[in-house]
């Protein structure tokens, strides 16, 4: 099944990753997760020449619309993240379709690699009003919007498909609409299609909880993330992303988790021996827009922003499942081994990650809890 899975990927992205491929460029740099940014100065970028879809003229869309019309804006979209990561060519392509649609009336400048600050500093111009536009992990946003402890529940999601449910229909869009007193204008998410799991690496094969006893693992600074690994029975460890590769070489710590595109990026697969497919959080992102901004468009700016929006989220979750599959080949090719669990040891871990919901309820809201866990009973 997952090699069909990768066949019918493939197909999709034949149509819409020649802008991917150009745009990726080396892809060297390290792909932080949520608690640090990383190093190195990413020049800003902006779309390529020429990448129209079909049945469009140069100067509005196939229905005939006049987007080159209206005021000219600048909107400068920053990530932590290298530009071929996930948030780093979702802003790539937002630029490429909205310069082709608007004639160059709308730019986005796009800056990588923390090059325009840290997450946490990023949030803050965004509400100041000095950056327009951004995309990180979710558990950046948990400080402004409770709610979004919501996606760091474990095994909240039975599968990709499940999670997308969820998050593209009503309660992804409550989340989003939340963020609104704290100056952020919510647009979307950055995810996968099935493939945006957050895994287990460690230097021992470990397939049930009790194989994590006296297992020191980092993980980032997150209540929920440290109730669920001390549930686990493992010694969980908070420490800033840019310090795990040399705490996993001088043993600092003996595991971390994180989904394939930080295991790649920054190789972390040559300090452990074995991937786990725990499978534990499906990765969301989202992409948000200073509020302050936000409220100087116009009405059909704003429409055609979300459009696009909108428009090419399924092309970027193709492109991220390919970039696991291509990050799987990469750590296997090194010599790692990918550890897959039976249904009955999963079991053991989605018992444990369950029962940790009471802790953040009162927070997150049961009901809200109770419907996604609905929509995955609908796929299990």
């Amino acid at each position: 099944m997952k090699k069909n899975l990768k066949k019918f990927t493939s197909l999709v992205l034949a149509s819409s990753m020649a802008l991917a491929l150009s745009a990726c460029g080396s892809g060297g740099a390290a792909a932080p997760d949520t608690t640090a940014a990383a190093g190195g100065g990413g020049a800003k970028t902006e779309a390529p020449a020429d990448t129209k879809a079909s049945g469009e003229d140069d100067q509005g869309a196939a229905d005939g619309t006049d987007y080159t019309q209206g005021p000219s804006l600048v909107i400068k979209y920053c990530t932590a993240t290298a530009e071929n990561q996930p948030s780093g060519h979702y802003g790539r392509s937002l630029s490429a379709r909205l310069d082709e649609l608007t004639g160059g009336r709308i730019k986005v400048e796009c800056y990588y690699n923390s090059e325009m600050g840290s997450n946490s500093e990023l949030l803050e111009g965004l509400q100041l009003g000095t950056i327009e536009m951004t995309c990180m992990s979710a558990a950046n946003l948990g400080g402004f919007c409770e709610s979004l402890m919501l996606l760091d529940l474990p095994y909240l999601f039975s599968c990709g498909e499940a999670a997308n449910e969820a998050m593209n229909g009503e309660v992804g869009r409550e989340i989003l609409d939340e963020l609104e007193p704290s100056g952020f204008h919510g647009l979307g998410w950055v995810t996968g299609g099935t493939e945006l799991w957050r895994l287990l690496t460690a230097n021992k094969e470990i397939k049930v909880p009790s194989d994590l006893n006296g297992i020191k693992i980092r993980i980032m600074s997150n209540q929920i993330h440290e109730s669920f690994w001390n549930a686990l029975g493992a010694s969980p460890i908070p420490m800033a992303f840019s310090e795990l590769y040399t705490a996993l070489q001088n043993g600092t710590v003996d595991a971390q988790e994180n989904p394939w595109g930080q295991i790649q990026g920054s190789k972390l697969y040559e300090c452990q021996k074995y991937i786990m497919k725990t499978e534990h959080m499906f990765d969301f992102s989202p992409v948000v827009i200073s509020k302050p901004f936000w409220d100087t468009l116009s009405a059909e700016d704003q429409a055609l922003i979300q459009m696009v929006c909108d428009e090419i989220a399924e092309g970027e979750r193709a492109y991220t499942d390919q970039l696991q599959f291509d990050a799987e080949k990469e750590a296997t090719d090194y010599g790692c081994q990918v550890v897959e669990l039976t249904p009955e040891e999963k079991q053991q871990w989605v018992d444990i990650g369950r029962s940790i919901y009471d802790k953040f309820a009162d927070k997150i809201g049961q009901e809200r809890i109770d419907k996604c866990l609905e929509i995955s009973a609908k796929y299990e």
